[in-house]
């Protein structure tokens, strides 16, 4: 928000060329612990010892890439307030620490257990995390479908393209060259003023010196009620401009 309203989405702070790490962990650990509650399905209908074993190394595995996605997840999360602002972004989080320590006590019960533990108790709770796993797999992707997390794209008030220094300082494959990055500059609709939700926390005065940053509800009123009177001036503008025609008509 700048001046009027501008809307900057939410950076990757841990990327590679402009690509955020965390999207690309993430796949590695949802894989894993689908994978041994196929295992432990298995393992149930046959009593094969050799599904429990894989079932086994499939949870270190899941575990080992969980928390590398973590450690990507979070670098994100204190990188960028307007991250740390969205409810969805808690309940993604707070459902995977739940699926680790589930998956934790999981590991831990076969390795001590061997296939003893695999049924009931493992495959409950192998179940158990696949389900959790639908649920913030669809937060997740929720916060990039829509709150653009990671997107490479911000608008603004400016009437011109952003300045490459500022650009580069968040996405430094655009400051390096290797990709060409277009921002879009214009006012923020009334509708979507009203699906903005205001930050609890006043904006740093860094942010305001980027030239973005998530709104007040403060600034959130004036920028509302300026786009109130944006909506109502442009019918008499077009009322205006058709009886000037006519009246040119006439004469």
């Amino acid at each position: 928000m700048a001046q009027d309203m501008i809307t900057h989405n939410p950076h990757s702070t841990a990327s590679i060329a402009g690509h955020p790490i965390h999207a690309m962990f993430v796949p590695f650990p949802i894989a894993f612990f689908v994978a041994t509650f196929v295992c432990d399905l298995i393992f149930w209908r046959t009593g094969n010892t050799a599904w429990a074993t894989g079932s086994l190394w499939l949870l270190g595995a899941g575990l080992v890439m969980a928390a590398l996605a973590a450690l990507a997840g979070l670098a994100d999360v204190l990188g960028d307030v307007q991250i740390r602002s969205l409810q969805d972004l808690w309940l993604h989080a707070g459902g995977n620490v739940f699926v680790v320590v589930i998956e934790l006590y999981n590991w831990y019960s076969r390795y001590v257990h061997a296939e003893a533990a695999v049924v009931p108790i493992g495959l409950v709770l192998s179940l158990a995390v696949v389900l959790i796993l639908m649920f913030t797999g669809w937060k997740g992707w929720g916060m990039v479908y829509r709150h653009h997390v990671g997107v490479v794209f911000f608008t603004g008030t400016a009437g011109e393209l952003a300045d490459p220094a500022t650009v580069g300082a968040f996405y430094f494959a655009a400051a390096e060259g290797e990709e060409y990055l277009w921002a879009f500059w214009r006012l923020g609709s009334l509708e979507e003023l009203v699906a903005t939700w205001p930050t609890r926390t006043p904006p740093e005065q860094a942010e305001r010196a980027r030239g973005w940053w998530r709104p007040t509800l403060d600034e959130l009123r004036i920028a509302r009620r300026d786009a109130k009177s944006r909506r109502r001036a442009k019918p008499r503008k077009r009322t205006d401009n058709s009886s000037g025609e006519r009246t040119a008509e006439s004469s």
